[in-house]
């Protein structure tokens, strides 16, 4: 299995928050993986990454910085990815149910309302 997961690397691209790239180094080393690229960071290397990685420095230490998407995934096989989302709550009333043993629990439905940030 190890030998699959260091064909895996992590991609960050853009990353705005030096915060995220520790977050993710420390996620990365919990699920066995380590070979972090970043493209483009804004801040890197941080203080506030360091911290944030809390016990995978090793990761921090190794991580590649790129100047473009292409670069960093040029010796890619295979590329996956993924973006993050308007922050916006656009959906004012939401159904939802909490399920319990796969049943929802008294078969009712309870409103649930999302604030609006603007």
């Amino acid at each position: 299995m190890n030998d699959i997961l260091s064909r895996v690397c992590v991609v960050l691209s853009r990353p705005s928050h030096p915060g995220n790239i520790g977050g993710a180094a420390r996620a990365m080393k919990t699920m066995g993986l380590a070979d972090l690229r970043i493209v483009a960071p804004k801040r890197f290397p941080d203080a506030e990454a360091t911290a944030l990685a809390s016990g995978a420095t090793d990761v921090l230490d190794a991580a590649r910085v790129f100047a473009t998407l292409e670069e960093a995934l040029g010796d890619s096989v295979l590329a996956v990815g993924f973006s993050s989302r308007s922050r916006d709550l656009s959906h004012c009333k939401r159904k939802s149910f909490s399920l319990r043993g796969g049943q929802p629990t008294g078969g009712r439905w309870r409103e649930a309302r999302c604030a609006r940030s603007r």
